[in-house]
């Protein structure tokens, strides 16, 4: 499957966090997030396909959920997870979503150590915000 679409872009917070959130948009034979699985079957292959690239060493699913009434009343899948590999331990965030016979992946991705640091949970409501905010127009 080729890549049609991935963009980066990096998010400072309080000149001091970053977090780098992409998109990959791919074309794909199916119509609905269910044709491709449960949120627990996406977060899986999502997981295994993290494990399976270079230099990373251990992958673990932390949840996998249906988020409703996103992107104009439709739904999304959820699936976050930790990666640890030769770059570090990072945490992703990210939405799912199928239209049009197109596979959006929006990722927050944020090194573990800097979300230890975010004790009031205002970095990690920053991400939720930035991936809540995707819309497909």
């Amino acid at each position: 499957m080729n890549i049609m679409f991935s963009e980066l872009f990096y998010y400072v917070y309080e000149n001091e966090y970053y977090v780098l959130i992409g998109i990959t948009v791919d074309p794909v034979r199916i119509n609905s997030l269910e044709e491709f699985g449960t949120p627990q079957e996406v977060g899986k292959r999502v997981a295994d396909a993290e494990g399976a690239r270079d230099g990373v060493t251990d992958v673990k699913l932390l949840s996998a959920a249906r988020l409703d009434g996103l992107l104009g009343g439709r739904y999304t899948y959820a699936v976050n997870y930790r990666s640890e590999g030769s770059r570090g331990v990072k945490l992703f965030y990210t939405r799912i979503y199928v239209g049009d016979g197109l596979l959006y992946v929006l990722t927050g991705q944020v090194k573990e150590e800097t979300m230890r640091g975010d004790d009031d949970g205002r970095l990690k409501e920053e991400i939720d915000r930035a991936l809540e905010s995707f819309t497909v127009v």
